[in-house]
């Protein structure tokens, strides 16, 4: 007996991405997929105030909805409404602001679900845009640094490859989600898919564009949102598993940050700056959900 394909529901959160919601859909629209298909896009215009929303439109067919809000809520009630939404087996949500590498990458990001009942959440690989101008390659190569360590740590299960920009959940897993307000939506996730008894999965093969930022302010607020959703998360769970789950070992970090200094001395010094500096500042962003973007990382394309 022949068994219906799997469905899988696109859930895309948008915050003013007028520049960026129309060519993600595109992709989409041309993924190939073997062993399942995409029953539905679910875009969210969260209180955009630019043209996300006629941008949706222009692309309407059966398998697009919109829902705009007027007043913007904040990426983790966006995802929640998404979670309400969404009825596929399995449920891709993508921020607005990547774009797929290639045709594959919705069927790379759901094998592991499909392969094995226990995986939970799957994550995708996230490759850095060619950088714009200096100080975007300086961060582009720090970027590339840090996911080669943790590409290295615990078998790539760990918490810093949760990327929120790219993730896939198998239904057993997302009916079981709600994000709170004041939690970082991608650690929180990767915390939740443990204790409800599934398994994460980072996908190297499964990967998306993204852009770093071009500017020290935008790069400020990004560092700054990530330490502060650490310590919120230090705060409200068991503050030794949370560490842990942020550990790595020295001898790892500074094996990496040798061959990045190795092969980039100039790019990589200059970041080991920035990052005291951001360390330093004392600056930092409440975390609900209805954080300051950057703009200058937004434009994916150019």
């Amino acid at each position: 007996m022949q068994h219906p394909p799997l469905t899988i529901t696109i859930g895309i959160p948008a915050y003013n991405e007028e520049e960026n919601i129309a060519p993600l859909i595109e992709a989409l629209k041309t993924q190939k997929t073997t062993h399942g298909q995409i029953a539905e896009i679910i875009v969210i215009s969260d209180g955009s105030a630019d043209r996300t929303a006629e941008r949706v439109r222009s692309l309407f067919n059966e398998h697009i909805q919109l829902i705009v809000w007027e007043r913007r809520e904040g990426l983790n009630r966006a995802q929640n409404k998404i979670l309400a939404e969404a009825n596929g087996d399995i449920l891709v949500i993508l921020n607005a602001d990547v774009l797929p590498a290639n045709d594959m990458f919705i069927q790379e990001i759901i094998d592991p679900i499909i392969n094995d009942a226990r995986v939970g959440l799957v994550s995708a690989d996230m490759i850095a845009a060619k950088p714009l101008g200096a100080f975007e390659k300086i961060i582009a190569n720090s970027y590339a640094f840090k996911n080669r360590t943790y590409k290295a740590l615990r078998d790539q299960d760990n918490i810093y490859l949760c990327h929120g920009q790219a993730r896939a959940f198998s239904r057993a897993f997302y009916m079981q989600m709600k994000w709170p307000d004041e939690f970082p939506e991608d650690a929180y996730s990767y915390i939740m898919c443990l204790r409800k008894g599934f398994a994460f999965r980072f996908v190297h093969s499964a990967q998306v564009l993204f852009r770093c930022p071009q500017n020290l302010s935008d790069h400020l607020r990004q560092s700054c949102r990530f330490i502060d959703g650490k310590e919120r998360l230090t705060q409200s769970f068991n503050s030794s598993l949370i560490r842990a789950y942020y550990h790595i070992p020295l001898w790892l970090f500074l094996r990496e940050l040798g061959k990045s200094l190795a092969k980039h001395p100039l790019l990589t010094t200059a970041y080991l700056f920035i990052m005291v500096f951001v360390r330093m500042s004392g600056w930092r962003p409440s975390h609900a959900s209805k954080y300051e973007i950057s703009k200058s990382s937004k434009k994916v394309l150019v």
